[in-house]
């Protein structure tokens, strides 16, 4: 069945190429691509989550987050929040994850947040290198943020990499509405779409599991 939500994953990967995406979200054939990368990165957000919940303890966070720990020290202090889920609705008004239904535009799952001094922070733990969409995955966070948090004036964003802190930017309650039609026209026109080709490249091809070269059922790769 079509999805009627999307999240930032759905979005680019149907940006970046439909056909991957149909493949992964509409056909019910989706293939784990899961590399040994993506398992240590998942495996480090659950350290960091339960470090930041209090279920594990600072001396033993995984040794590749030793690089970072006082930062992950720091927001705990600051008494931030982890893995949560944040939705919004067509309308573009925030529901919690036991409202999520038909109605639900996208999902995101924000790595740490907190509030300080009138500003939401959003930080986004990164374990590979640094790419351009990190910054565009946490702009949607910000504009969610600013719905989710209504008395802040501000949302500043960072990525969070094993060597320290990337990028900050700051988007503030001025930029919400051109933000929303922003990302309101990129969502519809994932989840309105009624074909789904193939866009192919020797970079892309390569690291799709469903390229033909991998016994995939698209015909390019």
């Amino acid at each position: 069945m079509k999805p009627t939500r999307t999240s930032y994953s759905a979005l680019t990967t149907f940006e970046n190429c439909p056909a991957e995406y149909a493949f992964s979200y509409l056909s019910g054939e989706r293939i784990d691509n899961s590399s040994p990368a993506s398992r240590r990165g998942t495996r480090l957000h659950l350290a960091c989550e339960n470090f930041l919940n209090g279920k594990l303890p600072f001396a033993q966070l995984p040794v590749e987050l030793y690089p970072i720990r006082d930062f992950l020290s720091i927001y705990k202090q600051l008494e931030a929040k982890a893995e949560e889920v944040w939705l919004v609705d067509r309308d573009w008004n925030i529901q919690y994850p036991h409202e999520e239904d038909e109605n639900t535009l996208i999902k995101a799952v924000v790595d740490i947040h907190y509030v300080l001094d009138g500003s939401l922070y959003v930080i986004d733990l990164k374990s590979g290198k640094e790419y351009p969409e990190h910054k565009d995955q946490l702009q949607l966070y910000a504009v969610m943020g600013l719905l989710k948090y209504p008395n802040v004036s501000q949302v500043v964003t960072s990525a969070l990499y094993l060597c320290g802190v990337g990028e900050v930017t700051t988007y503030t309650r001025d930029q919400l509405d051109g933000l929303k039609v922003f990302w309101n026209a990129r969502a519809l026109l994932q989840l309105n779409a009624k074909s789904y080709s193939a866009t192919p490249s020797a970079s892309a091809c390569r690291w799709c599991a469903y390229a033909k070269s991998k016994s995939g059922p698209c015909e390019h790769g």
